[in-house]
């Protein structure tokens, strides 16, 4: 079985940076300047802690932490292919305390967790006392919600001013989805949708044999980026239940026209009046992932079919493609293009380690108080190496060159012998 390190049981870096932010001028960045300067280095990075909600729910992102409407709590959502929601209080202190949303017989609740959204396999799993779907229900149900047949999870979160029409705010979620084969036993398996030709027991994505790691097969693996929302009233848990699921809302460029395509791995943030919507496209090529842009008016709520992608300095193709029918997908049709915000050339950055980049990984950004510069950190996949990379803009589209992060450089393999350790390897800003 073949790697494929776009989606699938990935694992993340809690990354704190101590970064100072010179700007070489009152411009747009080109691409050209490299106006940061990281700090004390040696001191810059804190990595941890091994991330367990509690011994039974194990998740891959750093939470998400949204401000609640309960006094002095915020909502933690904890995702891998799927999401729990857990309204934290002030006494938890999430950096060094694991949280235990159901009280066992060692440990005292601290959280108020619900389960919120989750691929077609955990959903199942969840709802049927721990067992796993049969292959027969798998089949019926994976062709209407293929953008989630095994995996969905939230990898952003934010929560919107009440809606004109509602009657309490709204929080939306964009979703990285996943369909790929997957062994049910050692007879059957589930089939993916996407690609059909590529039947599931010949290459299925699972613990391969020989290296004892978990591995996806690439001909039978498509990412998706769906979108879901809910509200904060007390019926929906504030915010932890009563998720609608609207499915897809950005679409590769290329569509999924061949093995090892898809969009994923999706980073939000709101900026006057829109919602700014990072992701990485494969634009068909394999493992030619890089970070491109989509954006909405808020107006919209982040609805499937309100997203502009970036291309050529403007907000003006179709996130979708032509005619999309989320029922009646033709996996096919191309969607609008996109221009790819950065490049990852080793000429274009201001590495203060050495690797030679191939492809974006992850994506996310942050805004810099007090100032009108926002932070964005990539993780980056360079041959057999994943490294971190800082990166500044004033506008979310024209960012500056990258400034590797000391400490963050670490080998391929840490990425799939991690799992099951609880290690997180993705960045993300706290």
């Amino acid at each position: 079985m073949k790697k494929l390190l776009f989606g699938g049981l990935i694992f993340l870096i809690f990354l704190l940076i101590t970064s100072t932010v010179f700007a070489t001028d009152t411009t747009q960045f080109s691409g050209s300047s490299c106006p940061i300067t990281i700090t004390n280095p040696s001191e810059s990075i804190k990595l941890g802690p091994n991330s367990k909600v509690n011994d039974n729910i194990y998740i891959e992102v750093p939470p998400i932490v949204i401000g609640n409407t309960s006094a002095d709590y915020k909502m933690y959502y904890f995702s891998t292919d799927r999401t729990f929601a857990c309204s934290v209080g002030p006494s938890t202190n999430i950096l060094t305390d694991k949280l235990y949303p159901v009280a066992t017989s060692n440990h005292a609740q601290n959280a108020w967790c619900n389960y919120s959204l989750g691929s077609n396999t955990f959903d199942y799993y969840y709802n049927h006392s721990n067992q796993k779907i049969p292959v027969a229900e798998f089949n019926r149900i994976a062709p209407s919600t293929y953008w989630k047949t095994n995996y969905y999870g939230s990898y952003s979160v934010q929560k919107l001013n009440t809606p004109i029409g509602e009657t309490d705010p709204w929080i939306i979620t964009f979703n990285s989805g996943e369909n790929k084969n997957e062994p049910y036993n050692s007879t059957s398996c589930y089939q993916n949708t996407v690609h059909p030709s590529v039947a599931c027991l010949n290459c299925y994505s699972g613990i391969d044999p020989t290296s004892g790691y978990y591995q996806d097969c690439t001909s039978a693996y498509s990412g998706f980026i769906g979108m879901s929302h809910t509200t904060t009233s007390a019926a929906s848990n504030y915010g932890a239940t009563g998720f609608i699921d609207e499915g897809p809302i950005i679409w590769p460029q290329e569509g999924y026209i061949s093995t090892q395509v898809g969009a994923g791995l999706s980073e939000s943030i709101i900026k006057d009046g829109y919602i700014y919507l990072f992701y990485i496209d494969s634009r068909g090529f394999n493992y030619a992932r890089e970070t491109s842009l989509a954006r909405a008016p808020v107006s919209g709520k982040g609805l499937p079919g309100t997203f502009k992608k970036y291309y050529n300095e403007s907000f003006t193709e179709s996130a979708l493609p032509t005619n999309f029918s989320k029922s009646n997908p033709v996996y096919t049709a191309k969607s609008g293009k996109s221009s790819p915000l950065f490049s990852t050339s080793p000429s274009t950055l201001c590495s203060l380690e050495t690797y030679a980049p191939t492809s974006d990984l992850t994506f996310k950004v942050a805004k810099l108080k007090g100032t009108e510069y926002y932070l964005g950190v990539e993780q980056e996949y360079a041959g057999n190496t994943f490294v971190n990379v800082l990166r500044v803009s004033k506008d979310l589209i024209h960012w500056s060159n990258g400034v590797s992060v000391p400490g963050t450089k670490y080998p391929a393999s840490n990425f799939y012998s991690g799992f099951g350790t609880k290690l997180l390897l993705f960045s993300v800003f706290l």
